[in-house]
């Protein structure tokens, strides 16, 4: 895959659709650069790194979705934080990793990883 695109998703394997619909992730590197580029030629750039995976020629309709905060700056090297006093109150999500997380930065499954994490330790702390 070219080092522009974060993932390919096909939305009808993941039951979201009922017809073949690719949603295709940029880095947040390329997405920065590319920010206030008009959206024909951000659409055309991501179809050309796109096309060994999907084939242009089935495309009927695209949609360009731009998010200012889609990924987070300066990651927290935990899976979560603990901030109750007296009752137990944790915090988690996509901006936390494991401190052995390979990939260094944060994706859609650090949130899960996360939220993973904050559920055992929450049920350690509540378990008599």
């Amino acid at each position: 895959m070219p080092r522009e695109i974060e993932r390919i998703a096909d939305q009808r394997q993941k039951g979201v659709s009922l017809v073949p619909s690719a949603s295709v992730y940029m880095t947040g590197d390329w997405a920065a650069r590319h920010f206030h580029h008009a959206d024909p030629e951000v659409i055309e750039q991501i179809i050309a790194l796109s096309t060994p995976f999907i084939a242009s020629t089935n495309i009927q309709a695209v949609q360009l979705k731009r998010w200012d905060y889609a990924e987070t700056a300066l990651p927290l090297r935990s899976p979560f934080i603990e901030v109750g006093v007296t009752h137990p109150l944790l915090v988690g999500g996509d901006a936390f990793l494991h401190a052995d997380d390979p990939a260094g930065r944060t994706r859609i499954e650090s949130a899960f990883l996360s939220g993973v994490a904050a559920a055992e330790r929450l049920f350690e702390k509540l378990r008599i």
